[in-house]
Order: C-alpha cells, then sequence, then structure tokens
C-alpha cells in the first residue's frame, strides 16, 4: 500500500462531508428569503437532482480519463470549499 491510498480515501471522505454540506446550506440561504418557503422547496431540490447528474456524467466521462482521480479528487474538493465559503452567512 502506498501512501497515496489513504490520501485518496481521505480525500474521498472529505468529498462526501462537504457534499453533504452544500443542500441544507442552499436550503438555509435561499428559503430564509422566501415569501412561500414551501413552494421554493421544490425548485431547490430540481436543482440538487439536475447538479448530482451532471456532476456523476462529468468526472466519470470527461474528468477521470484526460486528469486522472487524484485531479478530479482535487478538483471536487476545491469546487465543494468554495461553494461552502461563498455561500457562509456572514458573522452578526
Amino acid at each position: 500500500m502506498t501512501i497515496t491510498e489513504p490520501v485518496i480515501f481521505l480525500s474521498t471522505i472529505l468529498a462526501g462531508l462537504l457534499s453533504s454540506v452544500i443542500f441544507p446550506l442552499a436550503n438555509h440561504l435561499y428559503l430564509s428569503k422566501q415569501a412561500e418557503p414551501e413552494r421554493k422547496t421544490g425548485y431547490i431540490y430540481s436543482a440538487d437532482l439536475i447538479g448530482a447528474s451532471i456532476g456523476a456524467i462529468l468526472p466519470s466521462l470527461i474528468f477521470l480519463p484526460i486528469f486522472g482521480v487524484w485531479y478530479t479528487l482535487v478538483f471536487i474538493v476545491l469546487m465543494n470549499l468554495s461553494v461552502i465559503i461563498l455561500f457562509q452567512k456572514p458573522a452578526q
């Protein structure tokens, strides 16, 4: 077992954990400013499903063959971190 195997494993776990934060965060940010939050929840859910479909197809068909596993994982982790950082609520 080389050193890259545990790093890839931990990167995958980190990407999964960060991905699980995005949906509740988007719900909170979007619905806190809406008059009818129960109607708008469907929009967020449909955007999540479309994003999940694109996120499943793009890496497996384009990113992995071109860039390899390591750079694809790094890209996904950085993309998830950027979304979390950009959409955090400022401290009050």
